[in-house]
């Protein structure tokens, strides 16, 4: 009966354990396709500027090459612009579904110092029952042996009446 809390616990401790490793793998997961849409959308910039024969080089010579400051390249410029605004807003949400899972994920340490505090709770409790077990086989013993001087004093008196 005392060791129910105690395996109980650990049955507990092991589930937060294997929960943990899973968001874990979970965690590792997400970062991976993260990082591939990352890429993948960096990539598709790349072939999105190279297939209007714009390079971001190109640009730069042509509007170094007009002295009025009048972009040579304003298509581009403007696409690329545009490009880069949705990629910092893919950017911005990726960055959002990481802090909420990470956000997600923290819930368990509190559950650990929760558990500790269960398990300490757990242990008080345990003490005071083995300490009350004491006391009562320590009362068991001084009635057995008033119990025992009683019955040696009406025997006693038994003796005394038959004499």
């Amino acid at each position: 009966p005392a060791h129910a809390p105690l395996s109980l616990t650990r049955s507990t401790l092991q589930e937060i354990q294997r929960e943990l490793k899973e968001l874990g793998e979970q965690q590792e997961m997400t970062k991976q396709m993260l990082e591939q849409l990352v890429t993948t959308s960096a990539d598709q910039l790349q072939e999105q500027v190279r297939s209007q024969g714009n390079t971001p080089t190109a640009c730069h010579l042509g509007m170094v090459e007009q002295a009025e400051g009048q972009a040579a390249c304003s298509v581009c410029s403007t696409d690329t612009s545009m490009q880069v605004g949705q990629l910092l807003q893919r950017y911005e949400k990726l960055q959002e579904l990481v802090d909420s899972f990470m956000s997600r994920q923290a819930p368990p340490l509190p559950g650990t110092a929760l558990l500790s505090s269960s398990l300490k709770q757990d242990e008080e409790l345990l003490k005071r029952i083995q300490a009350t077990v004491v006391q009562v086989q320590g009362d068991y013993e001084k009635l057995s042996s008033v119990t025992g001087n009683l019955l040696d004093d009406r025997q006693q008196k038994q003796k005394d009446i038959e004499v």
